[in-house]
């Protein structure tokens, strides 16, 4: 595992690259300091690239996060993938089934004109739609009672975010894969979109124009989703050691990561050339 100070250390090995968002080049609030310029470099080096991202929310509702932000529409036009996205294509087959909502609220442009079966309560689902995102305790109590019914009833989960955690402007937040992976431990069965699991990756994949996989790079700050993703998609990853991971040394990091036998080809601490 090669640690790299910056993109450019690395343009001779890749010339496509899958990016996370949360923990790369945004934090909840604000863009990477350097994140337009690298991605200046990297077009006038003839790269190509597409966001990978775990967030509940559909590809269009994340556009308008860029926008709030100020980004320029070319970095990310046309290359949003995510894990809501993915579900949003699971739910539009099964509109009929009673579907009991986990979450809050609507995350993010994810039930947007669906005409979703909507129950009021776990024990008339035929599934259940998880897309938590909470630092609530009262919360995260409540959803493990509505968990206990769905294991009682043996009611499928469809998990939009994988992610265990996300830090948003500093904050510590439990994301849907937390309750998700309980669920699945403890002999629930679980629909599970994004990474680490393979078909996102292959709808990243296309959006690229299916290159030589050796020739794709994925970034991204989580060791179970993003550089265990990238191992079961078959390409290289460069770890970046924020977001989720900004506490962690390059010596622990790599130590993490031998636990779990994954090694990321690269280390890097923030997004830059």
């Amino acid at each position: 595992m090669q640690q790299i100070s910056g993109l450019s250390e690395v343009m001779d090995k890749y010339d496509h690259f899958f990016i996370d968002v949360w923990g790369v080049i945004y934090d909840g609030v604000r863009l990477a300091p350097d994140m337009v310029g690298t991605f200046q470099k990297m077009e006038e080096a003839g790269k190509s690239w597409a966001f990978v991202s775990n967030t509940p929310r559909v590809p269009s509702f994340l556009e308008k996060i860029f926008t709030a932000v100020d980004a320029p529409e070319k970095i990310y036009k046309d290359r949003l993938l995510t894990a809501g996205g993915s579900t949003r294509k699971s739910l539009l087959e099964r509109l009929d089934e009673p579907c009991y909502i986990m979450a809050r609220h609507e995350a993010g442009g994810l039930l947007d004109g669906l005409t979703l079966n909507t129950v009021d309560s776990p024990e008339k689902a035929s599934y259940m739609l998880n897309s938590i995102a909470t630092g609530n305790q009262e919360y995260m109590t409540y959803f493990s009672k509505v968990m206990e019914t769905g294991l009682e009833r043996d009611i499928p989960m469809v998990c939009a975010n994988p992610d265990l955690e996300v830090v948003h402007d500093g904050t510590l937040y439990t994301c849907a894969g937390h309750f998700a992976q309980l669920y699945e431990d403890n002999g629930g069965t679980v629909e599970w979109h994004g990474k680490p699991f393979v078909p996102i990756y292959n709808w990243g994949w296309e959006v690229l124009g299916k290159p030589d996989k050796s020739r794709i790079c994925m970034i991204g700050d989580s060791l179970r989703t993003d550089v265990t993703g990238a191992k079961n998609f078959g390409i290289d990853c460069i770890w970046n050691l924020d977001g989720t991971t900004a506490h962690l040394s390059a010596e622990e990091a790599e130590a993490k990561a031998a636990e779990k036998g994954l090694h990321p080809a690269h280390i890097m601490r923030g997004f830059s050339w």
